[in-house]
């Protein structure tokens, strides 16, 4: 008798919330300041300008208590090596509505310049010390809402020192996490 109830537990544990999605992972992605003389204005947020949600192949459930980890790296040429950077990494349910900047890099690089959050949420503070990896974990109600939306716009705000004309902030490991 107790073989025949084996098989369902997967379905109590998952509508217990216990079962763990297989983590997805993300390629790697840049945002470097404009290809300007001029810094960024202050308070300006940069989001990467794809939907990082259609890149991966999650089937459209009930997602709740998503969390991203990821590893942002400070790199370029120009600063000093005991520079260090303060940003807030921001998640947005939608697409912003901002321009488009694209970077004369090799290959190019696109990024949403909004003039504040444009609707997205701060969901963490980090300091980036020139070329070296930080973990960052993020959680929280938005992301659960992107997930579900099946839209999840990522972006930084740089607070304080403005990043050099050949500096970039390197966004690396990104994973998803998330229960049913």
């Amino acid at each position: 008798m107790s073989h025949k109830l084996v098989w369902l537990a997967p379905f109590f544990l998952a509508s217990c919330g216990l079962v763990p999605l297989p983590e997805q992972t993300q390629p790697d992605f840049y945002f470097w300041t404009t290809s300007e003389a001029q810094p960024l204005a202050p308070g300006t947020v940069l989001y990467l300008p794809d939907n990082q949600i259609q890149a991966l192949d999650l089937p459209n459930l009930p997602y709740q208590r998503v969390s991203v980890d990821a590893e942002l790296t400070a790199m370029g040429y120009s600063a000093a090596q005991d520079q260090r950077y303060r940003l807030e990494v921001f998640v947005a349910d939608h697409r912003p509505d901002c321009p488009v900047m694209t970077n004369d890099t090799d290959p190019p690089v696109d990024s949403l310049v909004c003039d504040g959050p444009a609707g997205g949420q701060a969901l963490g503070e980090v300091v980036l010390p020139r070329d070296v990896v930080v973990p960052v974990h993020l959680e929280g109600p938005i992301l659960d809402r992107a997930v579900q939306q099946r839209q999840l716009y990522l972006g930084v705000r740089l607070l304080g020192e403005q990043l050099q004309l050949d500096e970039y902030v390197k966004v690396s490991r990104i994973r998803l996490n998330g229960r049913l």
